[in-house]
């Protein structure tokens, strides 16, 4: 009787998710409590199947990591990530412009959003939805530029910027065709010792094997904001395949509650606001994906004299 009176306790929660997600007020909301119950409940295997995904293969074989593949996340206590390739209000979204502000005020990493369009140019992106970008020619890229009145950016000026400037690493958050986009990136940057400056950012367990394949890039980051995983689940196959960062989305990061692997690098994203980014810090993020925020513009950020307030849910 309990075990029947349980399972018609947890249909009717899911009717009433789904009637509310039919309420445009109520579906954020009702999203992350939906999110939430399916971790619990059944281990996120109902939002596992919502987006077509399956846990690893156990019998993936993936490449181990060389000794030097993590060194882009140098020595600093707290690592900003230039989101975008930085303060996008200068020179727009994904631009070399930003770039250049980005390096003036101290950036050293910068996230930059990789697109492949339908005649095959890899350009600095981000774009609608996966379906949108592979819709989009480059011509019709230039047209956006043009309309937001910025310079356009191909994957081959950060190659060049790269070579120019070795101190610099560049995550790789790619929008479209993943492994399309990744064998022209692996053309591009071609040079063994290039090819470190470069970050891969992995959506699924699975992309591993084909990025490690050749040994050409950095050591990559898992990032949660595709994946239908729970935190714990991301936790434990980062281990498993030698995965050493993972980036949150801030609200899986807050939901954590700083209850966070000691042999994990975890970061989060986006935080523009000062006063989050000590909070997150102070819960246990080794460094956050941010626009304007570095060591020159909010110095006492990257000092331990940081007070803290809880964060709330978000």
């Amino acid at each position: 009787m309990r075990s029947y009176l349980t399972r018609l306790l947890i249909v009717i929660q899911f009717v009433i998710i789904i009637f509310g997600l039919l309420q445009n007020e109520n579906r954020a909301f009702l999203k992350q409590l939906f999110l939430r119950s399916d971790a619990v409940l059944f281990n996120g295997s109902l939002y596992r199947l919502y987006l077509h995904q399956q846990k690893p293969r156990d019998s993936m074989l993936v490449a181990s990591h060389a000794v030097d593949d993590y060194s882009w996340l140098g020595a600093e206590p707290f690592l900003v990530i230039a989101h975008g390739l930085g303060p996008k209000l200068y020179g727009g979204d994904n631009t070399i412009k930003t770039l250049v502000k980005g390096r003036e005020r101290g950036f050293r990493v910068y996230e930059v959003d990789i697109s492949l369009t339908a005649d095959n140019v890899l350009v600095c992106y981000h774009g609608g939805d996966e379906t949108e970008i592979n819709a989009m020619r480059y011509a019709d890229y230039l047209a956006v530029c043009r309309s937001k009145g910025q310079d356009p950016c191909r994957f081959d000026d950060i190659v060049s910027y790269a070579r120019k400037n070795p101190a610099v690493s560049f995550v790789l958050d790619v929008k479209n065709r993943f492994y399309d986009a990744y064998g022209m990136i692996r053309n591009a940057v071609g040079d063994q010792n290039l090819g470190k400056s470069f970050i891969p950012q992995v959506y699924d367990f699975e992309q591993l094997p084909f990025i490690r394949k050749d040994g050409l890039f950095a050591g990559e980051i898992f990032t949660s904001y595709r994946s239908a995983l729970t935190n714990r689940q991301i936790f434990d196959y980062s281990k498993k395949y030698d995965v050493k960062v993972i980036t949150l989305t801030l609200q899986r990061f807050v939901e954590q509650k700083g209850d966070f692997p000691r042999d994990l690098v975890i970061l989060t994203h986006p935080v523009n606001d000062p006063f989050i980014a000590a909070d997150v810090k102070k819960l246990g993020a080794r460094g956050i994906y941010t626009s304007y925020i570095t060591h020159r513009s909010i110095p006492e950020l990257f000092t331990s004299a940081l007070f803290f307030t809880p964060l709330k849910q978000v």
